[in-house]
Order: C-alpha cells, then sequence, then structure tokens
C-alpha cells in the first residue's frame, strides 16, 4: 500500500480545493474541505482499483460479485483513511490547514442503502473480503432518495415529504 506524508496529502487536499472548487484554504468551508478530502482518498482508493483489477485479470483469479438489495456501509470518509493506512496522516494534515478532523468526520451523513440487518450484513461480507483481500465487487440498485421512502410516479421516483 502506497504511504503518503502530510506534506504529500496536504498538497493533494490543496489542489483539490483549487482544482475542484476555486477555493484557497484561507476562502474553504468545512463542507469544501470535506468533499475534498474524499476526491483525495477516492484518487488513492482508484488507483488501488486499477492495480488490483489487473491484477486481477492478469493471473486470470477468481472474483466475487455480490448482488444486494440494500448495502448500510456507514460513514466513509474516516473508515476509508483508516484503511488505507492514512487516518492519522490525514488527521495532522487537515489540523496544519486550521480544520477538525473529527468535526469534519462528524459532518459526514450515514450512507443509508437500506433499512436495517440485511444492508448491515451485506457491508459486513464485503469488509471480510477485503480484509481476507478476496477481488470483490459489491453491486446494488441506485437510491437516490434515502432509506427506502420512495414514491413512484408515472414510472420515476420522486420525493416524500417527511411525515
Amino acid at each position: 500500500m502506497a504511504e503518503y506524508t502530510k506534506a504529500q496529502l496536504t498538497e493533494m487536499i490543496v489542489g483539490k480545493l483549487r482544482r475542484n472548487f476555486g477555493r484557497d484554504v484561507d476562502d474553504a468551508t468545512p463542507n469544501h474541505m470535506f468533499k475534498a478530502c474524499a476526491l483525495v482518498l477516492r484518487d488513492i482508493m482508484s488507483s488501488h482499483q486499477m492495480e488490483t483489477g489487473n491484477s486481477v485479470w492478469e493471473g486470470q483469479e477468481r472474483q466475487v460479485h455480490y448482488l444486494s438489495m440494500e448495502f448500510l456501509m456507514g460513514r466513509s470518509l474516516e473508515k476509508n483513511a483508516y484503511n488505507l493506512g492514512l487516518l492519522d496522516t490525514l488527521k495532522e494534515a487537515l489540523e496544519g490547514l486550521g480544520f477538525s478532523a473529527s468535526d469534519l468526520f462528524e459532518k459526514e451523513p450515514d450512507a443509508g442503502l437500506g433499512n436495517g440487518g440485511l444492508g448491515r450484513l451485506a457491508a459486513c461480507y464485503l469488509d471480510s473480503m477485503t480484509t481476507l483481500e478476496i477481488p470483490a465487487t459489491g453491486y446494488t440498485i441506485c437510491y437516490e432518495l434515502g432509506i427506502f421512502k420512495q414514491k413512484i410516479v408515472d414510472g420515476k421516483q420522486v420525493e416524500q415529504a417527511d411525515n
């Protein structure tokens, strides 16, 4: 796993702020900073995914394709940083930029893509396969509007007012 220093992560975050949001650190809101960090981690994970995909393809290894109606993955920024071995470095970079890492982590809403135990179980399966270094991909239907609060009108999903 590639290691990144505090200076490298800081440079990557500042770059994302400038390129994606047109902001310098002094002008960035916590929301900008959260999104910049998420984009940096996504780039790192994408690189890992490409390496894994190439290795699996070249080695003609078996893969798991896991289909579930729901996944309750939870918050991802802090978890992804931890799983990449970058949590402490990311915290240091954020603090060095004048932002509270714990406040940013708490800002993220829970990614509710289901409504209960089966969604959590599906997420645990994916976490376990990752831990065991089993090449796996989870597939589900696309939920844009939340945890099974869906209304279909004329064949399209629409937002419902909370009761």
